[in-house]
């Protein structure tokens, strides 16, 4: 089957893709799984399994103004927020071409490079993401786009500078 190559990106490139930069903790459920229908035949075809992040927004440490369609996105403190994960169209896309086409294309995915295990076991966390126009949703900037709460005063410092 396709699959995808991790680019492994910078905290700065992560800041720079992001639309939004929210503190959040895990909600109850912490996802849910949707199956996506690529054809009518799903033995033949199996559906793709989007799986949905939920968070609980504690605080929003940068919002890009200039993303209209981030208003149609409720961003405040107690908010639960759905989030796709990282490359969420280009995976689907890779999904439909293996199983109607036989493709079996590689993507480059980005990675957050200073990602940490230990960051499942917090209770916040400061998280990375962007605006998926196609599907109306916030999905994360790359693969692993989490920070610890300790980076939080750096991440705020280096948000001002590269979103100038």
């Amino acid at each position: 089957m396709s699959g995808g190559e991790y680019v492994e990106i910078t905290l700065d490139e992560v800041i720079k893709q992001s639309d939004v930069i929210a503190i959040v903790k895990s909600s109850r459920p912490a996802s849910v799984v949707e199956e996506v229908l690529i054809h009518k035949d799903q033995q033949k075809f199996p559906s793709f399994k989007r799986y949905i992040s939920l968070f609980e927004v504690v605080d929003i440490l940068y919002k890009n103004d200039n993303v209209a369609s981030l208003e149609n996105v409720i961003l405040s403190n107690g908010i639960i927020i759905k989030v796709l994960p990282a490359a969420y169209n280009k995976e689907l896309d890779l999904h439909r071409r293996y199983y109607l086409e036989g493709d079996t294309k590689t993507i480059g995915i980005n990675k957050y490079k200073d990602y940490d295990n230990k960051f499942k076991k917090l209770k916040e966390w400061i998280v990375f993401l962007r605006y998926n126009a196609q599907e109306k949703m916030l999905e994360f900037t790359a693969l692993d786009a989490v920070e610890a709460l300790e980076k939080k005063n750096k991440i705020i410092v280096l948000s001002a500078q590269v979103k100038k």
